[in-house]
């Protein structure tokens, strides 16, 4: 009895020992699909945190680094996630934070481009400059393009349906900026058609002060441009047209003796033209005063020769003379005195004859 005892306390011994052993393997089996769920985690933790990487602050994750970003890094990112083993959900979220990335970095450089007459970029790192000048030979296409090709294609993160879409700080900078830039080429363009309607009008006499509203109406446009270059621009253009008026306006106060003070009444709207009369006051006025002086020099001129010109005696209009009324003489009778006759002459003297009282008397 013993004997058999035994044996079967060995045999339960050993039934036990079995059942140990094969659970022992059963757990040696099991073991390696763990560690791939903890890989595959700490791959996609990688890559977000190689994205946060590239924002200045990772929390915010608006505005990129200053330090640039590697087009390939972006690329590489990507290929790593298609071999991650994880759920479809959660590779896309991390892939739309790659596509995040790589459109502020495209946007960036856009942008930056656009203001590329500024000293430094427009912007850098989480600053945006109060300063900016757009770049040379730009044009509203341009600016345009660069809307279409970045306000309208701004992406979105994958969020849940309780989650608030937080504000980005860097996508509101480039809307601004770039309809800044377009708003700026818009007054531009309508600066330089008032200023075609300016140069449209007549320089000539009765036209100053309908070309000094006109010019009103341009400066006004062109106060709204804040970009130095497109100013530049405009600035020269408007000196090209007032040096053109200024020489027609000289030929005109040339002619009208005291013109220029009521032209420079007329230019009162613009205060182009009005600056432009005043700093060549002088130049104006001496033109008016040369034109008096010309005046008066013919004119006395031609007093002059009239007081000094003596007719020749060929060409002297006889004096209109009244014939001499000739009244006939007063002819008193001719008092005949009877004649003295002298008695013939004897050697006696003759006696007078005797006297009448009547006449005597």
């Amino acid at each position: 009895m013993k004997n058999i005892f035994k044996g079967l306390v060995i045999l339960v011994l050993l039934a036990l020992i079995g059942v140990l052993l094969y659970a022992t393997r059963m757990n040696k089996t099991a073991k390696p699909t763990q560690p791939v769920t903890v890989n595959t985690v700490q791959q996609l933790d990688q890559v977000v945190q190689q994205i946060d990487g590239y924002y200045v602050n990772p929390n915010e994750k608006s505005f990129l680094r200053e330090e640039p970003i590697a087009d390939d890094e972006l690329t590489q990112l990507k290929e790593a996630i298609d071999t991650v083993n994880a759920s479809t959900a959660d590779k896309n979220k991390v892939l739309v934070e790659i596509e995040i990335v790589e459109w502020k970095k495209a946007a960036l450089d856009a942008v930056n481009h656009l203001y590329s007459g500024s000293a430094t970029p427009v912007i850098k790192g989480d600053q945006v400059a109060t300063k900016k000048v757009l770049a040379d030979n730009l044009k509203l296409v341009d600016v345009e393009k660069v809307a279409t090709d970045f306000i309208d294609t701004m992406p979105k993160r994958l969020l849940l349906d309780d989650e608030e879409v937080p504000e980005d700080k860097f996508n509101t900078a480039i809307t601004e900026l770039i309809n800044e830039a377009k708003g700026q080429f818009e007054n531009f363009d309508k600066a330089l058609e008032a200023l075609n309607k300016v140069e449209a009008i007549d320089i000539e006499d009765g036209q100053i002060g309908n070309i000094a509203k006109a010019l009103r109406d341009f400066e006004k446009l062109r106060d709204k441009v804040t970009d130095d270059n497109l100013l530049k621009q405009l600035n020269e253009k408007a000196d090209q047209y007032l040096s053109v008026f200024l020489k027609a306006f000289t030929e005109i106060a040339s002619e009208i003796p005291g013109y220029y003070d009521i032209a420079l009444v007329a230019a009162e709207p613009s205060q182009l033209l009005t600056k432009l009369m005043k700093e060549n006051r002088e130049t104006l006025e001496a033109t008016e005063t040369e034109t008096e002086t010309t005046e008066e020099v013919v004119t006395e001129e031609i007093v002059t020769e009239e007081s000094q010109y003596v007719p020749e005696p060929s060409y002297t209009e006889p004096p209109v003379t009244v014939p001499p009324v000739t009244e006939p003489p007063t002819t008193a009778p001719p008092v005949t005195e009877p004649p003295v006759t002298e008695p013939p002459t004897t050697a006696e003297p003759t006696p007078e004859p005797p006297v009448s009282s009547d006449q005597t008397e």
